[in-house]
């Protein structure tokens, strides 16, 4: 095996790892070697109970005491078919629970409009809180991006045989790179 090491010193670095995980723990210095744990029905109905109620996989397996490390659910996944049904079902309820989310947040408009005064002025106007409206845009964009993911077959762009529908996911720069990528060849 090569050693990684070398490219990297030639640029200053030389720790390919990063400084923490992606759900937020720092990365095991040695590997300990231990297995996951033991499949069990409880703490399965936990895991999918929380992930009904809109707590990420992250939020889960973070905190005083999660009820298992990250490695064990995803083992979990690849080796117990009915973990893999349960959770499957949780994220379908969870895409659910985030559409609902979308509509409570495209129907907040109390703060769309502020009322402010002039410069020298006691008199007040409405005015358009811009910022506010982007924000409640990433909110829904960021919803609509992840239930699309969860629920595929009931939120996705799909054509009329239930396959997704490239033309409709893809950017339209996207469309044009390859494109142009087609003619060059």
């Amino acid at each position: 095996m090569a050693d990684m090491t070398k490219p990297l010193a030639n640029i200053g670095l030389t720790d390919p790892l990063p400084a923490t995980d992606l759900f937020g723990g720092q990365p095991p210095t040695k590997r300990t070697g231990k297995k996951p744990r033991p499949y069990n029905d409880k703490l399965a109905e936990d895991i999918c109970n929380r992930l009904m109620q809109g707590e990420s996989l992250r939020q889960i397996c973070a905190g005083n005491e999660p009820p298992a490390v990250r490695r064990t659910i995803l083992y979990w996944l690849a080796n117990k078919q009915e973990f893999r049904q349960l959770y499957a079902a949780a994220r379908e309820i969870q895409a659910d629970l985030l559409a609902e989310e979308i509509l409570a947040i495209a129907d907040q408009n109390e703060e769309d409009w502020l009322k402010k005064a002039k410069r020298g002025s006691i008199d007040e106007q409405l005015v358009f809180n811009t910022e506010h409206v982007q924000r409640a845009k990433l909110r829904i964009d960021a919803r609509k991006w992840l239930i699309a993911r969860l629920a595929p077959k009931k939120y996705g762009l799909v054509d009329g045989e239930g396959q997704p529908d490239n033309q409709q996911l893809a950017e339209p720069w996207q469309v044009q790179w390859l494109v142009g990528e087609e003619n060059a060849g």
